[in-house]
């Protein structure tokens, strides 16, 4: 079983690749934005589960088949089929409740659309001159200008 190219790629990926790249990388990330990550397929348990089946057990399973399966019996079926989710910021939020954030955002994409606005289309144009109209509806617009006219100051441009 340990012999099988497969396992030795499987066994090379935990011992070698995780270790020194993808979760090195995962943890510094997380590290330099405050943000605490976990990689649950890591756990001692799981990884002596997948240790314990053969290699035609682990091909024949699937991308997450198992755990899906094991979710769904535990009841949390709801969790093991959704789509995946991102990491998101509360923009909408933030930008309706929190006047000091909104009012940075709102100014410096006013800003932007004052300086740079001919090169918008008439849509943006009008979001860009009132953004505190479209929070509701075009929060991740005014977050993207807002991105964009940070990174041409920035570059003084």
């Amino acid at each position: 079983r340990e012999g099988s190219p497969y396992k030795a790629a499987l066994a090379f990926d935990r011992q070698y690749y995780l270790v020194n790249d993808v979760l090195k990388i995962h943890d510094n990330a997380t590290m330099a934005h405050g943000v605490e990550g976990r990689a649950p397929f890591m756990d001692r348990s799981m990884v002596e589960l997948s240790n314990n089946l053969s290699e035609s057990q682990l091909r024949k399973l699937g991308s997450k088949q198992w755990i899906r399966e094991i979710l769904t019996r535990e009841g949390y079926g709801k969790i093991a089929n959704r789509r995946k989710l991102g990491f998101g910021l509360p923009l909408k939020e933030w930008l309706g409740t929190n006047p000091e954030f909104s009012t940075r955002i709102f100014s410096l994409v006013k800003h932007f659309e004052a300086t740079a606005g001919e090169a918008f289309p008439e849509d943006m144009r009008k979001l860009a001159r009132h953004p505190e109209k479209y929070v509701r509806a075009g929060f991740l617009q005014i977050w993207n200008l807002f991105v964009l006219a940070s990174w041409k100051e920035k570059q003084g441009l």
